[in-house]
């Protein structure tokens, strides 16, 4: 049978393999992680079902950025659904096609070689991939800042109506994808100008076509300057202050801050500018036929405005420079790489140092970072946490959530969980829980939870009267986020933890009761009364096989039970009756021994509760 690839151009194989490539990186393990806070709101504001005006207020009031992302969002969600993997989709599937955009813009600056190099470098770089697994309008912005430097390119060598259709177009949809796209237009219109300048023939009709790709882009901006207006007026932001050195800082994290890594962009960036020192005949008439000079004019005058503009108001007015919104210029970084390789003569010196560079930036996403690995944390866990309070769905149990309750009600959506979220500050929530201020604070049980580094740490003075009337049963951490369930204290409920003298040790920072393979563990004697009663675990285990420990829970060498061990902090319970006044032994031993394999039983306090009446 004929291959279906025989006879294709080599440059059509090799760029088919690169996006098959960049198609691994940016789908492969989309779900593996949680959404984090600011995809929430990505999710949360393009909810289908609510009304596009409460989607646009949402936009303006709380995630201040243009519209375009959110309405293509919404529309996927729409027929989809609204998993991890959908609506990481669809920025995966813009992070690919940016690799092919980046192939046609090095293909119109120089030749194909070029577009493949820029295309290959694109398919690997960190920045792209990163972003292109979150549900965010950064390779969205991306794509159309590489479509809008392609058409702007034609545009200045072709001043043909298609190339002034299409460059008005891509700017317009790369306006309504982030506030920074405002400074690439900037820079495109200063470079222009210039070139209106310099250039004696055809300026004429050069000064009509960019006039109105000007009054065209202003008119189809306009509908969102209102927006803007209430985005310029912002006066307080959460990035911090700006370093001087912050663009030394994005050059190296656009290609993943690797240490390995940063020698070959020091010294290619340098072979850039000596190569460029190295032109004689400096005139922006020939500047359009000379692709390193073009190259220059373009892309340094994209990241000089891209970069000085907001770190001048960010000095001045409000910090506003960070470096995800300065995506817009990574395809000027990325080319200017992938020329540098272009330009090195010797063939197998230009080979190994873009193998090298390719090897290490896939080294950095796969290994170092350990990008695809399940266990990998890098995304706020609100999914796991949600999860965790929500595995018995027989409690509906209150949730105190002070900072990310708007956020955590999709997870929340999700895994049915109807528990009412009281929000607000969350020692004026607990105070009138212990207060009962009304009956929606008169509350048996409640977890407090928090994520996105907010801080679990109550008030102390708050802190000792919630002790006083609650106890805290479960506590639970996740990546960037927790979760703590109290209960009310009742009259007869003591914590026999400390009957097991010099057989605790610390475990992941938190004092435990190991239960060990074969060996058992006793107590020491526990006075108690007459009556019935429950022994609470608060426990979590380690599986061997896929299999959890199977714990024995014996009382003065009578089984009462056993139960099986879970991977978080969870509560088992078991119920037992005493019918004389007597002291008791608790016995714990294995129940399933894995034959040297690492399944164990933490336990991190057991718990004595009366059920009824105690003599």
């Amino acid at each position: 049978m004929k291959s279906p690839l025989a006879g294709r151009d080599p440059n059509t194989i090799m760029l088919v393999a690169i996006l098959v490539l960049g198609a691994v990186l940016r789908f492969y393990g989309l779900a593996n992680q949680s959404f984090w806070v600011d995809e929430l709101h990505s999710v949360n504001e393009a909810d289908p079902s609510i009304s596009w005006n409460e989607m646009f207020h949402l936009i303006n009031c709380c995630d201040p950025h243009p519209p375009l992302f959110f309405i293509i969002e919404r529309l996927v969600i729409s027929v989809f659904g609204s998993s991890e993997f959908i609506a990481r989709g669809f920025p995966a599937l813009c992070g690919l096609v940016t690799v092919w955009t980046m192939y046609l813009l090095g293909k119109e600056l120089v030749d194909k070689k070029l577009g493949l190099i820029a295309a290959l470098l694109t398919s690997v770089n960190y920045f792209n991939i990163d972003y292109s697994q979150e549900a965010r309008n950064y390779t969205l912005v991306m794509l159309f800042a590489t479509l809008s430097f392609l058409y702007f390119i034609k545009l200045l060598k072709d001043l043909r109506r298609r190339n002034l259709f299409l460059y008005v177009l891509f700017s317009i949809l790369m306006l309504y994808s982030h506030y920074f796209s405002l400074f690439i237009v900037t820079a495109q219109g200063l470079v222009a100008f210039l070139f209106l300048i310099g250039v004696k023939e055809g300026r004429k009709q050069f000064l009509i076509t960019f006039a109105i790709a000007g009054v065209l882009l202003a008119v189809g901006y306009l509908p969102w300057v209102p927006f803007l207006l209430d985005t310029a007026k912002i006066n307080s932001f959460w990035i911090g202050p700006i370093p001087p050195d912050f663009a030394i800082s994005f050059f190296f994290e656009y290609f993943g801050d690797y240490q390995k890594l940063k020698p070959f962009q020091v010294v290619m960036i340098l072979y850039f500018f000596w190569e460029l020192l190295k032109q004689r005949n400096w005139s922006l008439p020939k500047m359009k036929e000379t692709p390193i000079q073009l190259m220059f004019i373009v892309f340094f005058t994209a990241i000089a405005v891209t970069y000085g503009i907001p770190y001048i108001r960010s000095i001045t007015v409000v910090p506003m420079l960070h470096i995800r919104y300065t995506i817009v210029v990574l395809p000027a970084f990325i080319l200017i790489l992938a020329f540098a390789f272009y330009l090195v003569k010797n063939r197998p010196t230009q080979t190994v140092l873009l193998t090298g560079f390719v090897l290490l930036s896939l080294h950095d996403v796969v290994n170092h970072r350990k990008f695809y690995y399940k266990d990998t944390r890098r995304k706020t866990q609100f999914r796991e946490m949600t999860e965790f309070i929500s595995q018995n769905q027989n409690m509906v149990i209150p949730i105190v959530e002070e900072r990310t309750a708007w956020q955590h009600a999709y997870y929340l959506k999700r895994y049915n969980n109807a528990a009412p979220v009281l929000t607000g500050n969350k020692e004026a929530t607990i105070d009138s829980i212990l207060h009962k201020t009304s009956a929606k604070y008169d509350l048996e049980t409640f977890w407090i939870v928090g994520a996105h580094g907010f801080e679990r740490h109550l008030d102390t003075a708050m802190r000792t009267k919630l002790d006083s009337s609650y106890t805290l049963i479960v506590e639970q951490d996740f990546f960037d986020a927790w979760a703590q369930l109290f209960m009310k204290i009742k009259a007869v409920r003591w914590n026999v933890t400390s009957y097991f003298p010099g057989l605790t040790f610390i475990n992941d920072y938190e004092e435990v009761i190991p239960v060990w393979m074969d060996i058992p563990v006793n107590s020491q004697p526990i006075p108690i009364k007459p009556g019935k009663y429950k022994l609470i675990f608060l426990q979590r285990g380690t599986r061997a096989h896929q299999v959890y420990p199977r714990i024995n829970v014996f009382l003065n060498e009578q089984k009462i039970g056993d139960y099986t061990g879970t991977e978080y902090n969870s509560e088992k319970i078991l119920p037992f009756e005493v019918a004389n006044k007597e002291s008791m032994v608790i016995r714990l031993d294995f129940d399933n021994v894995s034959g040297g394999e690492d399944r164990n039983e933490y336990i991190r306090s057991i718990i004595v509760e009366g059920v009824g009446k105690q003599q």
